[in-house]
């Protein structure tokens, strides 16, 4: 699940997967304090990735074998659950297939898909500090929690 949703993305995420847009994964090399994250950037909301990457704190890591995944809304899944009053969306696993070392990330940064960086809308945030060794990694979204759960 998130560990960080930017503000102006609460409360929307599903809303967002329901409308039928894709996401985008983007791994990072170093990345601002979640707090920082967490009120977005630019001169206003929502955050786009262009103006969250040109942060001095952001660092894409294109490196080394990573690389931006998409996922298209069909394989998304979104689940409400009225018992326990949340709605939940499920993303399929993500393999980035044999990152070398040195080339490690620290998060993973989910985006709405959009024709360039200036209309990707950051939704969320995820730890994903691993150090790279030229072993296949795999983001796991469990299903249990997803990539985004609201309640």
């Amino acid at each position: 699940m998130a560990d960080i949703v930017l503000n102006d993305s609460l409360g929307r995420i599903a809303e967002i997967i329901q409308d039928g847009g894709d996401i985008i994964l983007i791994p990072l090399s170093a990345s601002d304090a979640d707090a920082t994250m967490k009120d977005g950037y630019g001169g206003g909301n929502p955050t786009f990735l262009s103006d969250f990457l040109a942060a001095a704190g952001n660092t894409e890591q294109t490196a080394g074998g990573w690389g931006r995944k998409v996922i298209l809304n069909a394989a998304l899944t979104i689940t409400i659950d009225d018992t326990a009053n949340s709605v939940r969306v499920e993303a399929p696993d993500q393999t980035f297939t044999g990152p070398t070392a040195g080339n490690n990330t620290t998060k993973l940064v989910i985006c709405l898909d959009g024709a360039s960086d200036a209309a990707r809308e950051v939704l969320t945030v995820h730890d994903f500090a691993v150090t790279a060794d030229g072993n296949d990694v795999l983001a796991d979204f469990t299903p249990a929690t997803g990539f985004w759960s609201s309640s």
